[in-house]
């Protein structure tokens, strides 16, 4: 019996051991940048030389072409977090991408886990969005996975992603930032302070409050019966099931979409109608130039993300709602640029990237090469998708 109960306990152990020795904790993952150059880190051993070769030949001719990074992590297993979440905190623990730009991608592999993950910056998700990273995974990567060629499938998923970026920017809804140095922090350590701004309430705020109790009141008052203009007797009010009789097409449309309210009186001594029409305090509508209504709804589609380098763009869509007019048109719309300001706080306070982040990259003079260092410094915001197989 004690022989069995060692035998048990070794075996156990044993099993423990091989678990836990899979995963791999978040900072001992070698940062392919740092080590050789590269975008592949392959801790499983399942490429081979000439298939690293390929990717990094590969993600080479991106970068130079876009300035877009994608980095490669094979793993046998995740250590303390869910793939999901250890692909984003890798992601921002190596800085994938331009700083400027946020253009990075990170494909992890998890074998032990049969988990693959797509994670992309924030410059990225406009042209990589949740949705397409799941169709490139469902198409050329989970297919050779279950398989058994997990080369090829890390490879057709690599290589549709750099399409999908290649495509955004023949299109022009990707746009390549231009080299510069890497961030430094200033010599000073203080932590940004905006300056001062003075308070505007004394004056401005209490014509503004004046102005808003006036407005109310009349809005108030128009609640009042009025005297009929016939015979000078109160009115009625309908309600709003009775007052839609009285009513036209389009206002019934305006009142179904919310942006006017039509009140209906009615004289009983001598059945005298007056109109009268309320626009909605918070209205999302503006004027049809086609029906006159407040009817036109406006929407907005991301098209390119601004980032600190250059602007974004927005596809403005106006569309009337009312149900007998056809007015449509559409319209593009400049983001400004983003700024920085909290980064900058950030990186001047201590809390800028590890090693293993921007800090100790840097660019190449000459082309988009963030030399061998590391990477260029971009962030995620857990955007992408994954998949089981």
């Amino acid at each position: 019996m004690r022989g069995l109960w060692g035998r048990g306990a070794l075996s156990l152990i044993a099993i423990m051991h091989a678990l836990l020795g899979w995963g791999q904790p978040i900072e001992r993952v070698p940062n392919p940048r740092a080590t050789d150059g590269g975008w592949v880190t392959d801790m499983a051993g399942v490429l081979s030389p000439e298939h690293k070769a390929r990717l990094n030949r590969l993600i080479d001719q991106l970068e130079r072409d876009t300035g877009a990074e994608i980095a490669v992590v094979i793993l046998r297993r995740t250590q303390g977090a869910t793939p999901k979440e250890y692909a984003t905190q890798l992601f921002n623990r190596w800085g994938v991408g331009k700083r400027e730009a946020d253009n990075g991608v990170l494909m992890l592999v998890a074998l032990g886990d049969r988990r693959v993950e797509i994670e992309t910056g924030y410059g990225i998700e406009a042209i990589l969005p949740d949705a397409v990273a799941g169709e490139i995974l469902d198409t050329a990567v989970v297919p050779r996975f279950r398989a058994g060629d997990i080369a090829g499938g890390v490879i057709g998923g690599v290589e549709a992603i750099a399409a999908r970026i290649r495509d955004a920017q023949a299109s022009g809804a990707y746009e390549p930032t231009a080299p510069h140095a890497p961030y430094s922090p200033r010599a000073d350590d203080a932590p940004y302070m905006p300056a001062p701004t003075p308070n505007p309430l004394p004056i401005g705020g209490l014509l503004l409050l004046g102005g808003g109790a006036i407005g109310l009141l009349a809005y108030a008052l128009r609640e009042r019966p009025p005297k009929c203009p016939t015979c000078q007797q109160p009115m009625r009010l309908l309600d709003e099931q009775a007052d839609d009789a009285y009513l036209d097409e389009l206002q019934r449309a305006e009142e179904q979409l919310g942006s006017v309210n039509y009140l209906v009186w009615r004289c009983d001594a001598c059945e005298t109608l007056e109109v009268f029409h309320k626009v909605a305090l918070l209205n999302a509508y503006s004027r049809c130039p086609w029906c006159d209504g407040l009817t036109v709804r406006e929407t907005a589609r991301l098209v390119r993300t601004p980032t600190y380098t250059r602007t974004g763009l927005e596809l403005i869509l106006r569309q009337c709602k009312n149900p007998h007019c056809d007015f449509s048109e559409e319209r593009e719309r400049i983001l400004p640029k983003r700024e920085r300001f909290d980064d900058e706080w950030w990186g001047r306070t201590g809390g800028g990237w590890s090693s293993g982040g921007w800090s100790s990259g840097g660019w190449s003079s000459g082309d988009w090469s963030s030399g061998g260092g590391s990477f260029g410094g971009g962030s995620s915001g857990g955007g992408g998708a994954g998949r089981s197989w």
